[in-house]
């Protein structure tokens, strides 16, 4: 997997061999936002407050999100695949046009 540029990977010429990559780039990065978001709501809880709980199911949720994109290769030649992005985002929805 390659190092990802600030602010996200531009889409390549490879992308439409994966259509809906950009979409689970941008779940991941959702689900990634969510997370913080959940741990910083732990944090800020007062004392006995189980939250936590709340974002370590977040956290397995980013696994099987960033499982689905390391299959999809990147490249024509195989040599790279897509990976989590882990960026802090949003809550809007994308156009993805191939969806």
């Amino acid at each position: 997997m390659g190092k990802v540029p600030a602010g996200g990977r531009p889409a390549s010429p490879d992308d439409s061999a994966w259509p809906g990559t950009k979409e689970l780039l941008h779940q991941f990065n959702l689900s990634y936002t969510k997370m913080l978001a959940a741990l910083q709501e732990a944090w800020e809880a007062p004392i006995g407050a189980d939250l936590v709980s709340g974002a370590v199911g977040l956290m397995r949720d980013l696994d099987s999100r960033g499982s689905a994109l390391i299959k999809r290769k990147r490249t024509a030649d195989g040599k790279e695949n897509y990976g989590p992005e882990f960026l802090f985002v949003a809550h809007e929805p994308i156009n993805d046009a191939s969806q």
